[in-house]
């Protein structure tokens, strides 16, 4: 069929007479990319159809950068622009565990010839395919056995046709090369500096290694990873931070370095421009992806923590999330550093409204709490506390006590609260939710902040996490159980299934109840294995859903689920052979 031509008279269809009203309300509903497809139908759809654009990527690449300043240049889009995020993570240039050696350490001949003949066997180097082959089987891993949703199809559609590690590598070649000219010519740095007064109704930065996300399912669509060709596999960067579950050491800070430029620059630019710009809110983001800004970046003086001092004492700045690459020497650092007095004097000594930190520290080993404790009274001196509405924590070992003093400090400003992910070296989170609630009075406060804490989900998938927000609240604040338990637990702080939901940064869809496996079978998120029958079922899970916290309301999504595509479901459904467990327990 002909595509008509935009140049021809529009057609008499009842869509084109519809009142601009009308016509506007429905596109408020389309995503940008439903947009611009309507915007190349016809001249109808391309003069009524604006595009949306809040968001402005910048990155090591020329198609960000030109699109960046496309935008920078156009008098309607500019205006709309409130967020400029920063993909901060550089393309691989070789493997990661090379990236901790000096390019000058020994290399063993047998080895290099035996990475030779590889290259030359795949088309492509050795650490390259290893790189390309982990993501095929994390992306297997995460999708577990779940059914198959819409995310999933369309993953699987472009894993079936992922392109060959030949041709990968070549295309990775070009983007390597077209990465090394901008840095070499600072293009990216050249092009924030030059428009950051062009946008006046900025008002966020956000600068993430996380913008790449997982194999086909990035983080953000930035223009460069849409132009990717269908199928390309290839190593996604991230800032520096744990390697084969080890933290690398965070090197001497480089005001001249290349990784973490996007803070350097971003920092140099605003503390320097002062009155072209309005930004009052700053995100150094990892999306928990065991990575963060280098501690050591606050180790001392330089030009990069002048800059950031400027920045962040600037009356009008509200808003700092900092998330941290530490390793075992973060005690000195974080301790003896300018952060705290940079914390202390921010908003022009007004303090903070929304401040949160976090860092990449291991917290499942306990040798470890000893090199990555930090007393928070440093990081955290009162006047950095004083106006806050939110104040989270993250991936940091804590004392109880120290922690409920700190807590005690925070002001009745306070909406919100994070606190997730902690070590405690003393004490445990369920200790901590009594002393919020008894000692500290948080449920007789006028206003009630909104607690969220995450904990790492078993086996651990960075960007994965249990959230048991809505169990933490009941507790506080209304008649819930701690979701903690009544005794004291030995080892680290874990919550039984039944409590809690999984939820994912990169896979909002995933978001389902944290319970077995065979529950989830149950309620229809996993799939049931082949040539099991309703008995294995029944006689499997009837006890497990009985003794469950919170039993009742997954006994009630269970007789209300959907079991499409499972014949041992749908039998127990016909037999009501469920209602004898589904039932039990609520008498």
């Amino acid at each position: 069929m002909v595509s008509p031509s935009p140049d021809l008279p529009l057609p008499s269809s009842a869509v084109f007479r519809l009142p601009a009203e009308v016509i506007s309300n429905i596109f408020s509903y389309l995503p940008n990319s439903a947009l611009k497809s309507l915007r190349l139908a016809c001249r109808f759809f391309a003069s009524r159809a604006p595009l949306r654009l809040t968001r402005a990527f910048l990155s090591a690449n020329p198609r960000n950068v030109d699109v960046f300043n496309a935008i920078a240049a156009h008098d309607v889009y500019r205006k709309q622009i409130t967020h400029i995020i920063w993909d901060d993570a550089l393309l691989l240039e070789r493997e990661r565990a090379a990236m901790r050696l000096d390019p000058e350490d020994y290399v063993d001949p047998m080895d290099a010839r035996e990475a030779e003949w590889e290259e030359e066997q795949l088309g492509c180097p050795p650490w390259f395919n290893q790189e390309c082959e982990e993501n095929l089987f994390n992306w297997n891993a995460l999708r577990g056995d779940d059914v198959d949703r819409p995310g999933h199809i369309l993953r699987a559609q472009q894993v079936a046709g992922v392109l060959s590690p030949r041709a990968a590598w070549r295309y990775y070649q070009t983007l390597l090369e077209q990465q090394r000219d901008v840095l070499a010519s600072q293009a990216h740095a050249h092009a924030f500096e030059t428009n950051i007064g062009r946008f006046p109704a900025l008002r966020s930065i956000i600068i993430t290694p996380a913008a790449h996300g997982r194999l086909f399912n990035p983080l953000y669509e930035t223009p460069m990873i849409r132009s990717f060709p269908r199928g390309f596999n290839y190593p996604i960067p991230n800032w520096p931070g744990i390697i084969d579950g080890v933290p690398s050491d965070a090197p001497e800070w480089d005001v001249e370095g290349e990784q973490w430029q996007g803070f350097r620059v971003v920092m140099r630019v605003l503390a320097r421009n002062r009155q072209q710009h309005n930004v009052s809110e700053i995100r150094i983001d990892a999306y928990e992806l065991e990575s963060g800004l280098n501690m050591r970046a606050f180790a001392g003086p330089s030009s990069t923590m002048t800059d950031f001092e400027a920045v962040v004492t600037r009356p009008g700045f509200k808003h700092l999330h900092l998330d941290l690459h530490v390793d075992v020497e973060q005690c000195q650092v974080l301790h003896k550093g300018p952060l705290g007095r940079a914390l202390a004097g921010a908003n022009g000594g007004h303090g903070l409204e929304y401040l949160s930190l976090g860092t990449n520290a291991p917290l499942h080993c306990s040798f470890d709490s000893v090199y990555y404790y930090s007393p928070l009274s440093s990081l955290f001196p009162f006047p950095s506390l004083s106006n806050l509405r939110h104040f989270g924590l993250s991936r940091f070992y804590v004392k109880e006590s120290e922690f409920i003093s700190l807590l005690a400090e925070l002001p009745e400003t306070l909406e919100s609260i994070d606190l997730s992910f902690l070590g405690f070296i003393e004490g445990s989170y369920r200790g901590m939710l009594l002393q919020l609630r008894d000692t500290l009075g948080w449920r007789h406060r006028k206003q009630r902040p909104k607690i969220s804490i995450r904990l790492d989900e078993d086996p651990y998938y960075p960007g994965r996490a249990i959230w048991i927000d809505e169990e933490v609240n009941e507790f506080i604040y209304g008649q819930g159980n701690n979701p903690f338990g009544d005794e004291p637990a030995s080892g680290r702080d874990q919550v039984p299934y039944g409590i809690g939901l999984v939820r994912d940064v990169f896979e909002p869809e995933h978001e389902r109840p944290w319970v077995s496996p065979g529950t989830l079978m149950l309620l229809g998120i996993h799939k049931v294995p082949e040539g099991w029958t309703s008995h294995h079922l029944k006689t499997w899970h009837g006890k497990e859903l009985k003794d469950m916290p919170n039993a009742t309301r997954w006994r009630q999504q269970i007789r209300a689920g959907d079991c499409v595509g499972s014949e041992a479901l749908k039998e127990l459904w016909r037999c009501r052979a469920l209602d004898d467990f589904t039932q039990e327990g609520e008498q």
